[in-house]
């Protein structure tokens, strides 16, 4: 006569609570995760000044610095600086900076940019740097790709002539998949005006 052997009500259940456990601990992680990707730039800013060097300027400190610089060279119809999330964000308008459909970089109007393009060549010896070419939606996607990649690729070469530290300057190319957050008090063309652009974002710090 075969044995036959039990399992206990209680003990069936242990392969579920270990189960919940993994789980949730998974979900702890992800909570972790995305918390930590949500950290305020200008915290972190703080806290590096604290932990590595106190003469780190931050970015709201910055931002003050280029809006000023920016009213200085009366510059206003073609830069502008948000602080975001992701960093500090100078907007320069492609019109100033190369030619309809070009990514040649336009000499008179690259001269007029230039206290500003010098002030990221200063400030890119201490943070990253990163490039990125955008386009409007008219044309071809594969020529806005081409077109965005080329604007952002001229300008940081431009920057590396001039002294930008490359080793941690980056370049990224939207096409017109990042516009600005539409206005309707502007008409389509100059809405698209202003998503031609090159932004160039100053992030973290690395000066250790």
């Amino acid at each position: 006569m075969k044995r036959q052997s039990r399992v206990s009500k209680g003990d069936e259940n242990l392969w579920l609570i270990s189960y919940s456990d993994l789980i949730t601990s998974i979900l702890a992680v992800l909570v972790l995760i995305t918390s930590f990707s949500k950290i305020d730039i200008e915290k972190l800013d703080h806290a590096n000044r604290l932990m590595k060097d106190d003469s780190l300027v931050t970015l709201s400190t910055l931002k003050k610095q280029y809006l000023a610089l920016i009213e200085e060279k009366n510059l206003q119809k073609f830069v502008s600086v948000l602080l975001s999330d992701k960093g500090l964000e100078i907007n320069m308008a492609s019109s100033v900076q190369f030619g309809l459909n070009s990514a040649r970089l336009n000499k008179t109007g690259i001269k007029k940019l230039q206290p500003v393009l010098q002030k990221i060549v200063q400030d890119s010896q201490v943070r990253e740097i990163i490039i990125s070419g955008h386009t409007d939606a008219t044309g071809s996607a594969a020529r806005n790709w081409e077109l965005s990649s080329q604007r952002a690729n001229a300008v940081m070469l431009y920057l590396m002539d001039k002294g930008l530290n490359y080793k941690h300057s980056h370049i990224v190319a939207y096409a017109s998949n990042d516009p600005y957050k539409s206005d309707s008090k502007l008409s389509k063309k100059e809405q698209n005006k202003r998503n031609r652009r090159v932004t160039i974002l100053i992030g973290r710090s690395y000066k250790k």
